[in-house]
């Protein structure tokens, strides 16, 4: 079994109790056209706004950052293609969150959704954003948290499942399950000074760097060649 982090090989070998050795983790990468750009479009978004980027599920937590975002009236941008989808079963007990955030949103001139965004229009995206956060309780990779910091973007996300491995030392970690903290390190960082963002930055574009998919693709080769020598 090839896994997408290492967090992910733990819940597989706990959950399945399939051997660890036969377990192997390969990490994601960001396209490589996620990076920092000088020239960008504003799309008429806010000059100071928080983004989230990704799907609806419970998991995303997604009205605890409404909530955060609301706490320091700051503007928040939503993309994918889900919050605009007109055909949703909100009876679905997985969508019961998502139910909250849609009249969350219908309150909140605040909070724009954009849908589904192109790549390409995507990265001037990130370049623009204040701040990413990824609220989630639980990520088997996160690639959004990649692919801002890649675009130079700070990003808040909290401490579980397979942030810290994706994240290192280059994210603000806190407690998403507490508007309170939560709010709090959203505000940090769009209050850093110039030199303060500038370092959390460069440690992001570090970050990044150790992600690509020629090496995802080198480590699954040498996983498949393991496995043809154990055969």
């Amino acid at each position: 079994i090839i896994t997408i982090s290492n967090s992910a090989k733990k819940d597989t070998q706990s959950f399945f109790n399939y051997p660890q050795n036969k377990i192997f983790t390969t990490y994601l990468a960001a396209d490589e056209k996620f990076q920092v750009v000088k020239s960008k479009k504003n799309y008429h978004l806010p000059d100071t706004f928080a983004l989230y980027v990704g799907g609806v599920n419970w998991n995303k937590n997604l009205p605890n950052l409404i909530k955060a975002c609301q706490k320091i009236n700051l503007p928040l941008i939503f993309v994918g293609e889900e919050f605009l989808k007109t055909k949703v079963d909100l009876s679905h007990p997985e969508l019961q969150p998502f139910k909250e955030v849609l009249k969350l949103i219908k309150k909140d001139p605040k909070i724009k959704c954009l849908g589904f965004i192109p790549t390409e229009n995507l990265v001037d995206i990130y370049n623009l954003a204040t701040v990413y956060v990824q609220p989630s309780t639980y990520e088997g990779f996160g690639l959004p948290v990649l692919e801002a910091l890649s675009c130079g973007c700070p990003v808040v996300c909290g401490h579980n499942s397979s942030l810290p491995e994706i994240g290192g030392e280059a994210v603000i970690y806190t407690d998403t399950l507490n508007i309170e903290k939560l709010s709090r390190a959203i505000f940090n960082v769009i209050h850093l000074s110039k030199i303060q963002r500038e370092d959390i930055i460069q440690k992001g574009l570090i970050q990044a760097k150790k992600f690509s998919w020629a090496k995802t693709a080198r480590e699954t080769y040498e996983i498949y060649q393991k496995v043809l020598v154990r055969e």
